[in-house]
């Protein structure tokens, strides 16, 4: 009978280390989701192809080329003049991009650009 409950007790504690890791894991994955949106006028290439998907790292050197090349993005649609990023690419990146500190985000349409 000792070992049915040593057994027991094992199981338990399996069961309770799971629980508290899967917890872990989706408090992480909240937490580095709401952190602060990349600033596409600082942020490195590394950086860009990290946090935006549908972004290599060819795409993000791109990015960086564009800024060094035109200046700073004075908002986050003119990243649509970059070549390889189009309307859908932004869109799925928009919440997490900003173009300097506490930018506001402020929708707007945009539309196809065919280059």
């Amino acid at each position: 009978m000792n070992h049915t409950i040593q057994y027991s007790l094992k199981s338990f504690k399996d069961v309770l280390f799971s629980i508290i890791f899967v917890i872990l894991f989706f408090s992480y994955a909240a937490i580095a989701n709401s952190a602060s949106p990349l600033n596409i006028n600082s942020a490195t290439a590394e950086q860009l192809s990290a946090v935006m998907n549908g972004v290599g790292v060819k795409k993000a050197q791109a990015i960086i080329e564009y800024r060094n090349k035109n200046g700073d993005f004075s908002k986050l649609d003119d990243l649509v003049f970059v070549k390889g990023i189009g309307p859908s690419v932004l869109e799925k990146n928009r919440e997490m991009l900003s173009i300097g500190q506490g930018e506001p985000y402020e929708a707007e349409i945009i539309e196809d650009v065919i280059l």
